[in-house]
């Protein structure tokens, strides 16, 4: 993070967050991931199907209302604003926290 800055997942409107146990990633893996299916234990699917560009929201603490924009000046400069991917459900079914998932 730039600056030493710790932020929370939750700024980021995410409705899944994938925890990768592998050693070290690159930055901004989730960009290979584009037109992959990624399926969970218990039956849920969902294709990658484009990068998530980033508004100015995030910058915003949702508990303070402190303004930061370094993490947007940051996504600019290493990533064209990219954080993250949109998804769409492939096949719908009920998903538990810790669910084991594997990328088709």
């Amino acid at each position: 993070m730039p600056y030493g800055l710790l932020i929370g997942v939750l700024i980021f409107g995410l409705l899944v967050l994938l925890t990768l146990t592998a050693p070290r990633r690159p930055p901004f893996e989730e960009d290979t991931w584009i037109g992959r299916t990624i399926s969970f234990d218990g039956g849920l699917a969902m294709e990658i199907v484009k990068s998530t560009e980033r508004c100015a929201i995030p910058t915003n603490d949702p508990v303070t209302r402190e303004r930061s924009p370094e993490l947007l000046r940051h996504l600019r400069r290493e990533h064209t604003l990219r954080f993250g991917v949109y998804a769409r459900v492939t096949n719908a079914a009920p998903v538990e926290t810790g669910a084991a998932f594997r990328f088709g």
